[in-house]
């Protein structure tokens, strides 16, 4: 096709241009994680130490109740976010039985800070996404932030069984707490202070009678 020079010129540039942007979002899509889980549990950071007895009550949680949960620890989510790795994750093992969609993976990227809970449609509405962030600031953060890998898991998975058996109670978050105590505090200070004038002005008003 002929193409004069200046114009050449520019559809060269914008083939250059496409070319990167297509390179660089199908780089961007390219999740790479492990292929299949160790078990339950797959550490693949090497924090957690003995995992066995989070396997029995992930085995044992499955048998009950047809529900599956899997954790998953890793050193790096390399270039992707953390949603899209754990959706990936989630997808390539298969979590939850056919037909059921009654799945959860609880995945941790160490060196990222990344912590997600992904559930599938069977279990969505229970573990949803207020909850799951609940469950991450209140169980799972706190433990972490000491280092406390093991502990954060544990309270994780207990949370999570828990609330899909209907048993988690959730807390305000520290945010919300305060909000509460605020508001609380401002009320009361409006109404005391609506109490103050009102009896100020009552007392000016009968001295006023008095004198009369």
């Amino acid at each position: 096709m002929f193409f004069p020079g200046r114009l050449k010129g520019r559809v060269l540039v914008l083939a250059i241009i496409l070319f990167l942007a297509t390179t660089n979002l199908a780089a961007a899509g390219t999740v790479s994680c492990p292929e299949r889980p160790r078990g339950y549990v797959s550490d693949y950071a090497a924090v957690l130490g003995d995992t066995s007895q989070l396997e029995d009550q992930l085995d044992s949680f499955e048998k009950n109740t047809s529900n599956e949960i899997y954790v998953a620890v890793v050193d790096s989510l390399g270039e992707a976010s953390g949603e899209d790795y754990t959706t990936t994750l989630f997808n390539k093992w298969n979590i939850g039985k056919e037909n059921l969609d009654n799945g959860a993976l609880f995945l941790v990227g160490i060196n990222d800070r990344q912590v997600n809970i992904k559930a599938g449609y069977g279990l969505g509405s229970v573990l949803t996404g207020e909850v799951t962030k609940t469950i991450i600031d209140n169980e799972i953060t706190p433990a972490f932030s000491t280092g406390a890998y093991k502990e954060g898991v544990e309270k994780g998975v207990g949370a999570i069984i828990a609330t899909i058996q209907g048993n988690y109670r959730q807390e305000l978050t520290a945010s919300g707490g305060h909000g509460l105590w605020v508001f609380l505090i401002i009320f009361i200070l409006v109404v005391v202070t609506v109490v103050v004038i009102s009896v100020t002005v009552g007392q000016k008003r009968q001295r006023g009678r008095t004198a009369k």
